[in-house]
């Protein structure tokens, strides 16, 4: 992964470095280009959402919790393995999923830091780094890691203050009822859950909103884009601001997962809510700059909405489900699954493709913006009644476009 990211940075820097020395045009330009799929880090958050509908309450039937419950692997939940015999206890476990988005994000980043320090000087790929500051290293780093770790982090951070009262009058813990709150083992093990709490959680979105306002006006800054770069560069212009918002309805849907656990249909419907404003904010305003990217939010979308639907099915019939009932909804679960890695598996070809095509310079998604620009104004001028001044002054301005593209 380190390997990766060095690659990635010292290719920007060297393609910033040239196009810069060039024309801002040139700069802007190379910005947009991918040279990583970003549909990949799309479709892991769309798998770490079904692992989080995997164990929601929902009355799954065994066989299509059977089926959902792999994804939770993309959510580092150590549940799915057979670790028992190591992590013997709770808070052992609790630890380990705490720590380990954390462990995987400072490992990378001190490798990156090797690779400046020792691989720069002697690997020509890696030259460019040579010439980055260590902030910026740790910047890319964090801003390229802790976005697709941030809905496991945040997971295992929040299950241990989710408590609920016991017909005792004790409170336990939902996710392990046998684990009691505010006792010994509990308030040691705080201090640890606090510190995650307040830079995991809270600090991550919080550093990245400042960052973005910050320097909101310089975006197509090499220094900037280098650094925060991965965070909103998929995004147009006016929604730089993108990638926070996504982080903010990431914990989002974590809230709602593990403090409405036992508020089932509340649970459904603020899920619901959630994923709908998000399906309609990407279908009104069409924030990704690259087309492709709009259309595979809004299948990746649908299709965990139709998952959620199977699930509340699955809720509402759990009192009279039938033979035929729960074979129904199973094949519906088969189904939903299959479309969404259908949905996967076309967005990383057909993203792996534009990226290709880009690259031997056949495709450029700026000239298809262009001529969606030119489209829709000439298709509007043709109902407007304007001063004829108006109507030669944008026949003028179509024809730079086009020399443009040309």
């Amino acid at each position: 992964m380190a390997a990766v990211l060095a690659w990635r940075l010292s290719r920007t820097a060297q393609l910033h470095a040239q196009a810069a020395a060039s024309s801002s045009g040139n700069l802007i330009r190379l910005f947009r280009a991918n040279m990583v799929p970003a549909t990949l880090s799309m479709v892991l958050v769309a798998f770490q959402v079904v692992g989080i509908l995997a164990d929601a309450k929902l009355a799954w039937t065994d066989a299509s919790r059977a089926l959902l419950q792999p994804f939770n692997i993309f959510n580092v939940d150590v549940d799915v393995f057979a670790t028992e015999c190591t992590l013997i206890s709770f808070y052992a476990k609790y630890a380990f999923s705490v720590l380990s988005p954390i462990f995987v994000i400072a490992c990378t980043m001190g490798m990156m830091l090797v690779i400046k320090a020792v691989l720069s000087s002697q690997v020509r790929v890696y030259a460019p780094l040579s010439g980055l500051a260590t902030r910026t290293v740790v910047d890319a780093v964090t801003f390229s890691l802790a976005p697709l770790l941030y809905i496991p982090m945040s997971r295992a951070v929040l299950v241990f203050f989710d408590c609920s009262k016991l017909p005792d009058g004790s409170y336990g813990l939902d996710a392990d009822p046998g684990i009691k709150c505010f006792d010994a083992a509990w308030l040691q093990t705080l201090p640890l859950a606090a510190a995650a709490l307040l830079i995991g959680v809270i600090g991550v979105p919080v550093y990245f909103a400042f960052a973005m306002a910050n320097r909101r006006h310089k975006l197509f800054e090499p220094s900037t884009t280098i650094r925060f770069g991965t965070l909103y560069r998929l995004y147009r212009r006016a929604y730089y601001w993108g990638g926070v918002v996504e982080l903010g309805r990431r914990l989002s849907l974590v809230v709602v997962s593990v403090f409405f656990s036992n508020h089932q249909l509340f649970q459904i419907a603020l899920i619901m809510i959630v994923l709908g404003m998000g399906l309609y904010f990407v279908v009104s305003r069409r924030p990704y700059y690259i087309p492709l990217y709009n259309n595979v939010d809004i299948r990746l979308t649908i299709c965990l909405l139709a998952i959620l639907l199977i699930g509340s099915s699955s809720y509402s019939e759990r009192t009279s489900q039938s033979g035929a009932i729960s074979t129904f909804l199973v094949v519906a679960t088969v189904l939903a699954l299959l479309a969404l890695l259908g949905v996967a598996i076309h967005s990383l070809v057909q993203d792996v493709i534009i990226i290709r095509r880009e690259q031997e310079g056949a495709f450029l998604t700026a000239e298809k913006r262009q001529q969606l620009l030119v489209g829709v104004i000439t298709h509007e001028l043709q109902d407007i009644e304007a001063d004829p001044n108006v109507l030669v002054a944008a026949g003028e301005f179509l024809g730079v476009l086009e020399d443009a593209r040309q």
